[in-house]
């Protein structure tokens, strides 16, 4: 009963039209529960008149289907399916037939995957039902290839080199990361962690004394103003001392001998800064990396995300100078009077309870609350 052949040319049909093909043989009666079936599934069918037995295991292979006969009855109904079925197969080069080593190997819907082994072989087990296997390598155009996997199957695969016109491109590159064994020296980074974790809202007080060999200090105390970064000593070619800071690989502008900084940047948007004070590793600017250069990586977007930081401390001032009382003064002017009869006294009234005698300094440098909103 399974060795007879079923009249149908090659082509893609719909499982509705093959299960038909099959029960209008003679002495041969095809029963099936209806909602079981997936009758609007297509099938491709690459042998022409193909057997029973063929038709029948191949709708098992790549549906959840299972069959059994009894007398006349092909009996068809859905099968138990495991939890998982395995995909094998072997990946060659079609040029010259050879196995390639180390091709991507993975599911579109879950991104699972692997890659081939020395010999060009895989394996990869996967859950049942639909998807596609997609095969992709360095300088070899991508196979993508549906599946239905109801069964173990072998999936073998032949890539082709992808040759591809290009019209115009541009070159850009930053040296972020230099092997300390390769250049004899160490290249120093401050890490976010690092920074996060620092009591600053300047971004340009990251590098105040953290990292050897660079001198930074404030030149003023107006708010905004960023600090004056040494690099390597005071010497220069070009009457300009300051470093060429770098902010994902964009320069920032140096005006008038005088480069911007990085005091309006926000700290938290840093993800890293690594300072280049050698020739070699400064090589790359050129000229304006001569007073050393200060790459800065800022963080990029992920995963949807909404983080809130709130920072709340207290300000006070410590170290106030030791001034005389209006009594204390009063009675150092009377001492150098009588000692050194220097008459100084004459210009100040006598001491009394009426006389001023505030402390400015308390007064001035109380105590001050801050709060800071990310």
């Amino acid at each position: 009963m399974l060795d007879r052949p079923v009249l149908i040319d090659t082509g893609t049909y719909s499982l509705e039209a093959l299960l038909q093909k099959i029960d209008s043989l003679d002495n041969i009666n095809l029963t099936y529960n209806a909602r079981d079936i997936p009758l609007d599934q297509k099938m491709v069918i690459r042998k022409r008149n193909p057997m029973v037995k063929e038709l029948l295991d191949q709708i098992v292979k790549e549906t959840s289907l299972e069959y059994r006969t009894l007398d006349k009855y092909i009996i068809l109904k859905k099968k138990k399916l495991s939890s998982s079925y395995k995909v094998d197969g072997q990946v060659l080069d079609a040029e010259n037939n050879d196995p390639m080593i180390g091709v991507n190997v993975f599911l579109k819907t879950s991104l699972k995957g692997t890659v081939t082994n020395a010999d060009g072989n895989f394996t990869l087990v996967v859950p049942p039902g639909n998807d596609t296997l997609i095969f992709s390598f360095l300088g070899y155009g991508k196979k993508e290839i549906p599946l239905n996997i109801y069964a173990d199957q072998t999936v073998n695969m032949t890539m082709e080199p992808a040759n591809t016109a290009i019209q115009e491109i541009q070159i850009s590159g930053q040296r972020k990361f230099f092997g300390n064994m390769d250049y004899g020296r160490e290249i120093p980074s401050i890490d976010a962690k690092t920074i996060e974790g620092l009591n600053e809202n300047n971004a340009s007080d990251i590098l105040h004394a953290r990292i050897a060999g660079v001198w930074a200090t404030k030149t003023s105390g107006a708010p905004g103003d960023h600090e004056k970064v040494r690099i390597r000593g005071q010497n220069s070619f070009f009457s300009s001392v300051e470093p060429l800071y770098v902010i994902d690989g964009v320069p920032v502008p140096i005006v008038n001998l005088s480069s911007l900084g990085i005091a309006d940047l926000n700290i938290h948007d840093i993800a890293s800064v690594t300072v280049l004070k050698d020739a070699s590793s400064t090589s790359l600017y050129g000229f304006q990396g001569g007073n050393g250069v200060v790459l800065i990586d800022t963080k990029q977007g992920g995963d949807k995300a909404v983080n809130f930081m709130v920072k709340t401390g207290v300000q006070w001032f410590d170290n106030y100078y030791d001034l005389m009382s209006t009594k204390d003064f009063t009675a150092s002017l009377d001492s150098s009077y009588r000692k050194l009869g220097i008459a100084l006294r004459i210009a100040y009234p006598r001491y009394s309870d009426t006389l001023c005698s505030t402390n400015w300094q308390k007064q001035i440098f109380k105590p001050g609350l801050t709060r800071e909103y990310q």
